[in-house]
């Protein structure tokens, strides 16, 4: 009796073992029903997509205009200096008025000699019609009086709009400054640069392999820390350079891209801000995150899992169009409310029941 008990024992072991072995095999080669819990599951639905390039630019002024002196001479006040803010118009500096005097004086001479000349051509000429004087002693005082009137004239235009004060062309700040209080200076010496602050661009370097979907006119959203937070600045490209060049922080070739501020923006030339710049924009399409689409590259192929009826696995061949690096616009293969899978980590195979 013991020796059948023991005999049945060992054949319910088998038994027992055989079964687990069967489940085993029967579950790796049938689909399984797979517990929902951790599933990511999206609703398919239509959005809008913006396509944009972002890249750092830096503030440029549109202008900047280098100041000389009206007259030469000794400089007698100065008024603003290195890194001074001036407006249009304001007076940078005076010149001694002993300039615009040796000016003047310098005309009137010029008037003297022509007057002379005049003289000169009137007595020889009387003294050509008796035979005192020669036909080409005639020609030269006309020439001279010719010379004469030129100098005259070259002087005056020289002295048209002289003043001893040296004003500001634009509104700006000063960047250079080379004038000072006594300082001699003549006609050909630079005495200020400035930096017209009021016709503003940004200036940013893009790479060709990006700049070939902008366009003057492509709309530019400008964020600075400069700026209140949230503030952000709406602009569009106003200039696209015909020449590249090349970029060692790209490692590519760049093409030098400008965009125009409106006054009182609020940003300074010199500062670092960031730009987003929108080559397209698409409008009521179906869009999935990058994460939800596998792509085999051999077969050129894109692929979703999408949770079909009676909750199956579905794994659904899908048209994929433009990305702006965080979705997909799906061209075809999906409709407004199927249910997608996040399967990155082929937690999910195509036949897989999900269970609540």
């Amino acid at each position: 009796m013991l020796k059948n008990k023991k005999r049945f024992a060992i054949i319910a072991i088998f038994v027992i073992i055989a079964g687990i072995s069967l489940v085993k095999f029967t579950s790796s080669t049938s689909n399984a029903t797979v517990s929902v819990a951790n599933a990511e599951i999206k609703e398919v639905e239509k959005t809008n997509m913006l396509l944009k390039y972002d890249v750092d630019g830096t503030v440029e002024s549109e202008k900047e205009v280098l100041v000389f002196p009206t007259v030469p001479g000794k400089v007698k006040k100065v008024y603003y200096r290195l890194g001074d803010e001036v407006e249009k118009g304001a007076i940078l500096l005076d010149m001694d008025s002993s300039s615009i005097e040796d000016i003047k004086i310098n005309i009137d001479k010029a008037a003297l000699t022509v007057s002379q000349r005049k003289k000169d051509l009137v007595d020889l000429q009387a003294l050509y019609s008796v035979g005192g004087a020669s036909k080409s002693e005639v020609e030269q005082a006309k020439n001279a009086l010719r010379l004469s009137e030129l100098d005259l004239k070259s002087a005056k235009n020289s002295s048209s709009g002289l003043s001893s004060s040296v004003v500001s062309p634009v509104s700006g700040v000063i960047t250079e400054s080379n004038a000072d209080d006594n300082l001699k200076v003549d006609q050909g010496k630079q005495l200020f640069k400035i930096v017209d602050v009021e016709n503003l661009k940004v200036t940013a370097e893009i790479p060709n392999s990006k700049v070939k979907n902008i366009k003057v006119g492509s709309k530019v959203i400008i964020k600075s820390d400069s700026l209140p937070d949230g503030t952000k600045i709406e602009a569009t490209v106003s200039d696209i350079s015909k020449i590249s060049t090349l970029s060692t922080k790209f490692n590519d070739s760049v093409t030098k891209t400008n965009v125009k501020l409106e006054k009182n923006s609020g940003l300074k030339p010199g500062e670092k801000v960031k730009l987003s710049i929108i080559y397209d924009e698409l409008n009521d399409v179906i869009t999935v995150p990058l994460l939800y689409v596998e792509i085999d590259a051999a077969a050129n192929k894109s692929y979703v899992y999408v949770l079909g009826k009676n909750n199956i696995v579905e794994k659904r061949e899908v048209t994929v169009g433009k990305t702006d690096n965080i979705n997909y616009e799906i061209k075809s293969g999906l409709e407004v409310g199927d249910k997608l899978l996040n399967n990155v980590s082929k937690q999910f195979k195509e036949g897989d029941k999900l269970k609540w």
